[in-house]
């Protein structure tokens, strides 16, 4: 996935610290998740164009959203500064080396396998030349000649799954050391590279003084901190999806739900669309800082009228239980405007 704003990187960081977290708990990830991050991660810190980008994003920001992207920007730094204390990284450690062997494990054992089924078949292959050679000597003629041709016969049935079996082998070898050579590079920690990107991204984009307006109201905007504050997010998604989820609402209305502000107006789901709307909002609160994605929710949730009797507590359950019965069409038109876990495709 490209990094294009400054909301992509504090994702990655947000990403980053969870797949660690699953490191030092019961919850180990597959290694094809890890390698999903890291290629996140890599692409961050490589991409020489990304700077100028976020830093026009900020200089163009609105003073509001620029206060809040700072915000962000020093939470995310200060969590991530703290899980490293926690945890005592150290810089380039092969923190993912463990699941990295595991992985390695099971593609050896698969390579074993086909092995000893290969060898098995050559074996039963190469015993017809042996036993017509070792008895060249102890034959007549026409019963060698006789014997040639069985030898002939039972291998010409053998040979096509014999071929089959040496290419699957070939293939299996091949696999493991391309998995090798492309994937030992993602082994090592990038904590610390990330916590320096962070502290230049602070000193470098947020110089600008803000006055802050006095008469603005502290309940307005409930999600300070929020990883989106940038409501061309919820623009996007207004012009993407809205319509096909949620029934006719008024733009600003649908923007100023999602972005945390008081409305009077309500979300009504269209029918046959629940299980799409519990999708929409699990995945855009998995975006948020865990402090304020609970208030996110409850705020959402409390402007959607709901078709049937309902309370917080069942709505949450009913989210988290059944999110993934939504459509794939709406999972994808999502995926295509923020970024979503590949687990919740399955």
């Amino acid at each position: 996935m490209m990094t294009k704003s400054i909301y992509d990187v504090l994702n990655t960081v947000d990403l980053y610290i969870r797949i660690t977290e699953s490191i030092y708990s019961k919850n180990n990830p597959f290694w094809d998740e890890i390698v999903d991050v890291q290629k996140r991660v890599i692409s961050v810190l490589s991409d020489k164009d990304l700077n100028a980008i976020i830093l026009k994003e900020i200089v163009d920001s609105s003073d509001e959203v620029y206060l809040n992207m700072h915000s962000v920007v020093l939470n995310k730094k200060q969590r991530l500064l703290e899980f490293i204390n926690l945890h005592t990284i150290k810089i380039d450690e092969d923190i993912f080396l463990d699941v990295f062997e595991r992985k390695e494990s099971i593609l050896n054992n698969e390579y074993r396998t086909q092995l000893k089924k290969t060898t098995a078949i050559r074996q039963e292959y190469e015993s017809f030349d042996k036993a017509f050679e070792s008895a060249t000597y102890s034959m007549s003629e026409n019963e060698h000649r006789l014997l040639g041709a069985k030898k002939a016969q039972e291998q010409k049935i053998l040979k096509p799954n014999f071929i089959l079996q040496t290419n699957i082998l070939d293939e299996l070898y091949s696999r493991n050391r391309k998995f090798i050579h492309e994937n030992i590079r993602y082994i090592k920690s990038y904590h610390i590279d990330l916590l320096g990107y962070l502290d230049d991204l602070i000193s470098v984009c947020f110089i600008r003084k803000v006055k802050i307006n006095s008469n603005n109201e502290p309940d307005d905007l409930i999600l300070n901190g929020s990883i989106l504050p940038n409501s061309n997010v919820f623009h996007n998604m207004y012009a993407v999806l809205a319509d096909d989820v949620f029934e006719q609402i008024e733009r600003n209305s649908f923007v100023n739900i999602f972005q945390g502000h008081h409305s009077k107006t309500k979300l009504k789901i269209r029918k046959g669309n629940v299980q799409n709307a519990y999708f929409i909002l699990y995945n855009l609160s998995e975006y948020l800082v865990k402090d304020n994605s609970k208030n996110w929710l409850e705020h959402v949730i409390y402007h959607i009228e709901w078709t049937e009797e309902w309370s917080l507590e069942n709505i949450l359950v009913k989210i988290r239980k059944k999110r993934k019965g939504a459509s794939e069409e709406i999972k994808e038109k999502l995926a295509q405007l923020i970024y979503i876990d590949p687990q919740e495709f399955k």
